[in-house]
Order: structure tokens, then C-alpha cells, then sequence
């Protein structure tokens, strides 16, 4: 009101004050007169524009017609600051002034945008597979993340050639590494991306997504530049996306054969598998592991979706939830061959912190 007004009366002087009652801008103020005018004129109008219990109720209808239709009833927290401030002027009734309850209207101007999105967005339809595409020869691509990992590069690389898989390249994205990982990489036969700064493991991996997608790869498969991925069982994988699945996990738990890990990390991992079979209905065993393979849809997907930190989680979860494929093979880890790496409590508590309250607002988001 300091900019427009509507008319000089509804201005008044304050003791010893100044009032600005000239519209800054001239235009403006007939349409707001113009609009009010209209909106006003009419008992309908008014009452749907203007009352805060129509907002109210036109915000709980919307909210029930989307948990009805995607099946989750956390939608309803979102109304829950409106209703609470209600509950509080129920007992005020002398300070019930229509200023109150503005949060009726944000409420509302809330669910009509999540109800837009929900009813009238294009969903995204994942392609059926069909029997043509189950053949030989796919272009893959072997990522092989890499950070200060010049003892083990070397090996890791060569190890993944021996397989003799057809059509298949292997690309190390040295990391940043403060070591001479790139000089070693560059003495196989990878291809070999240098970055000049450390770009963590979502990063890295993310490069190799975006090298696999401009160069038209139908499968891109991440193995870690340590050495605990074996790659024997890369070929399992490749037959796996050829079956039709869009992403495949290699899981140390899935058949219950490697269960030789730490009590913490066991737990952490069940915690999130248990949120993800909560929110998606479908059950991961090993939620954390980096050995995967996709086909082209999801290189393309994670092209412009890889987070940063704690990817694996998180783009499981995503990629479920969108309608994707996914399904694990049982997989051996090796030893480490640069050492066991050292994660403090402090440090995996936080992780787990992070990780947990993540997909936690992504189940509810998506």
C-alpha cells in the first residue's frame, strides 16, 4: 500500500506522521483499482477470491485429490501450518480480522501449483523394451572414477581389458588427484579425462555419464579405481541391461553371501534400504555400492541428475520412483589394493544423517 492505492480514504494520518497516499505509479493503480472493482462487485466473487475459508477448503479438497492420486499421505503436513494457525484464533474470537489468515491464500496458491504439476504434467514415460534391442555388440563404457589411486590404477584398468568384453571402452576420470594417478592411467590403453580439481565421487562419475552420452554409449557401467570391484562380473551386468533392465546394482547382500562388513555400515545400509522399500515398495539390498550399469536412458537421466555426495542412494531411489527397472546380481568385493579406507564415528554418523534425511525428502517430493 505504500506503492499503490486504491483510494485516498483508505489512508489516514498518523500523530505526528507522514502518509504517502500518491500511487508511484500511475498505471498500475487503475488496474488494481479496475480488478478490485470487478472481483468485488459481486457476492460470488467475492466469496471465492476473498474469504479465507473458501482457500481453506479449495486447499483441502486439492490436497485429498493428490494424496488419492499418488497414493502418499505425507501430502497432508503441507496444510498443517494453515490448519494449526486456525486452532489458535478459534479461541480468539474477537481477533478474528481477515489479516490473520493470509495463510489460507499462500496455502492455496501452494496446492494449486502441486496439483498443477501432478494432474497436468507431462509424466515421463520410460520406453518398453523390445525383443530387437536384446542384442550383442552394445557400445560400453566402463567408468573408473579415480582419486590418488596411482598404487591401484594400473591394475584396475588392465584387469577390466582382460575380460575381452566386445565394443567396450574403459574411461578413468582422474580426479584431482594430488598423486601421479594420471601418469599411470595414461600408461594403459583407458581413455583418460584429467581434472585439474577435485570434483568428488558424484562429479567424477558424472563426467563419465556425460563422455558415455556424447559419444552415443548404449551402456555405461561405474567401477571404482581402488580395486574392490572385480570386474568378472562386468559381463553379468551387461546381460542383465540386455534383458531389458535400465539399471543394475552389483550387491554384496543380495543373496546373503557377504555379510563380512562392519556392524555400523550393515546398519546404516538397512536403514536405507528400509526407506526406500518404504517409499518406492521396492526392496534394495545394497543401497551404497557403486558398482552399477545403465543403459542409455539412464546415461542420459544422469547427465542431468548425479548429485554430488551420496549419489548411489539417492539416484536408486530417484530412478525407481520414475519407473525404471532396477535389479541387483550378486557380486564378491575385493580388499582395497590402495588399504582400507578410514571413515571416523563422527564422520558416518553424519553421513548417515545426511543420506537418511535425503531420500526422507525424496520420497515425499517426488
Amino acid at each position: 500500500m505504500h506503492s499503490i492505492v486504491l483510494t485516498n480514504d483508505w489512508v489516514s494520518d498518523m500523530s505526528g506522521g507522514k502518509y504517502d497516499n500518491k500511487p508511484i505509479l500511475e498505471a498500475g493503480n487503475k488496474m488494481l483499482i479496475n480488478y478490485t472493482d470487478i472481483t468485488m462487485r459481486t457476492a460470488f466473487r467475492y466469496e471465492l477470491l476473498y474469504r479465507p475459508a473458501t482457500a481453506l477448503y479449495l486447499s483441502i479438497i486439492l490436497m485429498i485429490a493428490v494424496c488419492v492420486k499418488e497414493k502418499k499421505i505425507s501430502y497432508i503436513l503441507t496444510v498443517l501450518p494453515m490448519l494449526l494457525n486456525i486452532g489458535t484464533y478459534v479461541f480468539l474470537i474477537s481477533s478474528q480480522d481477515q489479516r490473520y489468515f493470509y495463510p489460507n491464500f499462500m496455502t492455496l496458491y501452494l496446492w494449486i501449483l502441486i496439483a498443477g504439476e501432478v494432474f497436468l504434467k507431462n509424466k515421463k514415460i520410460v520406453p518398453k523394451k523390445r525383443e530387437n534391442e536384446k542384442k550383442k555388440g552394445n557400445k560400453t563404457l566402463v567408468i573408473v572414477p579415480a582419486y590418488n589411486e596411482s598404487k591401484s590404477i594400473n591394475n584396475v584398468v588392465n584387469s577390466i581389458l582382460k575380460q575381452n568384453i566386445e565394443n567396450c571402452d574403459v574411461l578413468v576420470v582422474n580426479d584431482g588427484s594430488k598423486d601421479n594417478t594420471y601418469e599411470e592411467a595414461k600408461k594403459t590403453k583407458a581413455i583418460v579425462i584429467n581434472s585439474p580439481n577435485n570434483l568428488g565421487i558424484g562429479g567424477a562419475v558424472q563426467t563419465g555419464y556425460l563422455y558415455a552420452y556424447k559419444n552415443n554409449y548404449d551402456i555405461a557401467i561405474q567401477i571404482d579405481g581402488d580395486g574392490q570391484h572385480d570386474p568378472k562380473y562386468i559381463l553379468d551386468l551387461i546381460h542383465e541391461i540386455e534383458n531389458g533392465n535400465d539399471l543394475v546394482i552389483g550387491s554384496r547382500f543380495v543373496e546373503k553371501t557377504n555379510y563380512n562388513q562392519k556392524f555400523f555400515r550393515m546398519l546404516g545400509n538397512n536403514i536405507i534400504s528400509f526407506i526406500i522399500k518404504a517409499s518406492t515398495k521396492v526392496k534394495i539390498y545394497d543401497t551404497t555400492s557403486g558398482y552399477r550399469a545403465v543403459n542409455r536412458d539412464l546415461i542420459k537421466e544422469f547427465v542431468e541428475f548425479y548429485p554430488y555426495d551420496y549419489p548411489e542412494p539417492c539416484t536408486n531411489m530417484s530412478m525407481i520412483k520414475k519407473g525404471y527397472k532396477v535389479k541387483e546380481v550378486r557380486v564378491e568385493m575385493k580388499q582395497r589394493q590402495t588399504g582400507e579406507s578410514f571413515v571416523s564415528p563422527l564422520k558416518a554418523a553424519s553421513y548417515m544423517f545426511k543420506v537418511t534425511l535425503s531420500i526422507l525428502i525424496m520420497g515425499i517430493k517426488e
